[in-house]
């Protein structure tokens, strides 16, 4: 019985191309990436829900200014080549320049 199962085994490998395989590696990669994120994403919901607005918000702001500085490190990489590190931080400061014109004035 367990040569029929070897066989089937052998043969399934034999039929499936080393790129098959790669893409099977990598899907399984991303899909291990996927569910880290999102375990990590309910427990910190579960951590912090309770926790006070303040803390909140500034979870919020770093997460948003992360995600600023990581879309200019990707998309803007011509000004990293000629403005160096600063570009990231100049970047999120004329975001929050703008964020603070467009609020309303009372």
């Amino acid at each position: 019985m367990s040569w029929i199962l070897e066989a089937d085994v052998v043969s399934f490998f034999d039929s499936v191309d080393r790129t098959t395989l790669k893409e099977m590696l990598e899907m399984r990669l991303w899909l291990i990436i996927a569910l880290v994120c999102g375990v990590s994403s309910l427990a910190g919901f579960a951590l912090f829900e309770g926790s006070p607005p303040s803390t909140q918000a500034f979870i919020n702001m770093f997460a948003g200014g992360a995600i600023l500085v990581m879309l200019a490190d990707t998309m803007i990489p011509e000004a990293f080549e000629h403005g160096g590190n600063l570009t990231g931080l100049v970047n999120v400061m004329g975001f929050a320049l703008a964020v603070y014109f467009s609020l309303p004035k009372h």
